[in-house]
């Protein structure tokens, strides 16, 4: 609608535009968006009813984002017809259909539903109600209850009287660094242990060693070498987004983690400092970003060495 409106705007030379064809507009919704947001509706909302699990949905979402951008990493115009086929997004499909256009072709047609686009609309529609067909045969809708272990439960003993020792507390700065480290360990815990992290982290890096392999392996037909250059370019367009998706995601789960957990009115009724909880959790997300960028320079010169050794 935007681009519809913004033709007609008065300060644009109306010489220069071409008259209104609904076609392109109509392709843009039919042959794109809809199919798209059908596509990663059905796969994200499939792994919602089967998992109940907030996580999982996001693993998912992030696993689409990261199969379009390696496939189009690796896409060169020897593959483009092999690799259309498995962008979930068609973006590739698309390129292969239009890759022969001119300029004019480009801006006055509209491509035809065939060929590698029409199969990449298929296959991928097909595996979006394949998805939401299992999902609706595999839900329940019974809450999901906790296995009791077989064995019998011992009947609890009565305490034996002990005598407390009278302690004074101390509410010192000695005390509230204490407390600080502690709730940054606990916050770092909450996240290390999580298995979408890691999920996450393996994404970014097949994504991140994907896309070493293909700036270095061709360069305007030249091979390139794997210079500290080329290898941050790479990590600024394929691995940052990983770290802001992680960092989007946990800073949520860090914020509401007590809320969630049914402990939200003893932590506020704990005897530390507001400022200890929300410094801590800030401390935590420092962190997770340091240990991601860390992974980085580890797996930089592995691809690297690697693609070396074999190109001698």
């Amino acid at each position: 609608m935007g681009t519809l409106v913004a033709t007609y705007m008065p300060w644009l030379d109306q010489q220069r535009i071409a008259p209104f064809d609904p076609h392109p507009y109509w392709f843009s919704v039919w042959g794109v968006m809809l199919p798209n947001l059908f596509i990663v509706g059905s796969l994200v909302a499939a792994a919602a009813a089967l998992t109940r699990s907030l996580l999982a949905s996001y693993t998912v979402l992030v696993a689409i984002i990261i199969a379009d951008i390696v496939v189009g990493t690796n896409t060169d115009q020897e593959t483009i017809a092999r690799m259309s086929l498995a962008d979930p997004f068609g973006r590739i499909a698309f390129e292969d259909v239009t890759r022969y256009w001119t300029v004019f072709d480009r801006n006055t047609l509209v491509p035809n539903v065939t060929g590698a686009l029409l199969l990449n609309r298929l296959i991928w529609l097909s595996v979006a109600v394949v998805a939401l067909v299992v999902a609706a045969f595999r839900f329940g809708f019974s809450p999901r209850t906790k296995r009791r272990s077989g064995a019998r439960r011992e009947r609890p003993q009565p305490l034996p009287s002990v005598t407390l020792a009278r302690t004074i507390p101390t509410f010192d700065a000695v005390l509230v660094a204490k407390q600080f480290l502690s709730q940054v360990g606990m916050d770092l815990r909450g996240v290390l242990k999580t298995f979408p992290f890691y999920v996450l982290l393996i994404f970014g890096m097949v994504n991140v060693v994907s896309g070493f392999l293909g700036a270095i392996s061709q360069f305007f037909g030249t091979p390139a070498h794997p210079v500290t250059r080329i290898m941050l370019n790479v990590v600024e367009g394929n691995y940052v987004f990983i770290v802001f998706m992680i960092i989007v995601y946990y800073t949520g789960e860090l914020v509401h983690r007590e809320r969630a957990s049914g402990v939200a009115k003893y932590v506020d009724a704990a005897p530390f400092p507001n400022g200890v909880m929300v410094a801590a959790k800030v401390a935590a997300m420092w962190v997770i970003v340091t240990l991601l960028l860390f992974v980085v320079p580890v797996v930089d010169p592995l691809t690297g060495c690697v693609t070396c050794t074999r190109s001698v």
